[in-house]
């Protein structure tokens, strides 16, 4: 970048109108180009004096501290875009993993086959290993070839809870 393009990009960099590029180019700039940083220096002063003139007249401040702090937290801003742009695009990758395996297991599985059928499958357990799934307390009746469920004894409550809860007309 060149001192007339840095100079012109002042204004827009103390209203925050630049983009993470622009800002980037301006920020090596200004921090290679001793005239560049001293145009900064003088209308960052002016900005920040217009700014705060209404605010408190009793106050001093030290506007070249201040505009380092400005220098610095932009240059660390850029930084956590940055790295934050690089964790989203591994974090997207990583998706687009899943659901390219998720979606081919399924076109695998498409006609007739099982799970332990496919390659995925195979390639995380290679030795045959089938996990047995067991279906419960299920049960299907022949005459309907529905499933019966059959309730756990244990989550039956014992009867005098019940009529301690106050629902002595009520007997389920």
């Amino acid at each position: 970048m060149d001192c007339k393009t840095a100079q012109s990009l002042v204004i827009p960099y103390i209203n925050g109108q630049l983009n993470d590029e622009e800002t980037e180019e301006f920020l090596e700039h200004i921090e290679n180009c001793k005239e560049c940083y001293e145009e900064l220096e003088i209308h960052f002063t002016v900005h920040y004096a217009l700014q705060k003139l209404d605010e408190d007249d009793r106050v001093s401040f030290n506007i070249p501290k201040m505009l380092k702090e400005n220098l610095k937290d932009a240059r660390n801003r850029i930084r956590r875009r940055k790295i934050f742009r690089a964790v989203t695009g591994c974090v997207v990758a990583v998706a687009e993993v899943f659901l390219l395996l998720t979606v081919m297991t399924q076109l695998e599985m498409f006609p007739e086959k099982n799970i332990g059928e496919t390659r995925l499958y195979r390639f995380f357990y290679p030795d045959g290993e089938e996990t047995e799934v067991t279906e419960g307390d299920t049960e299907t009746d022949p005459e309907s070839e529905t499933e019966v469920i059959t309730p756990d004894a244990r989550l039956e409550a014992p009867p005098d809870l019940w009529l301690a809860s106050g629902h002595e007309d009520w007997i389920p």
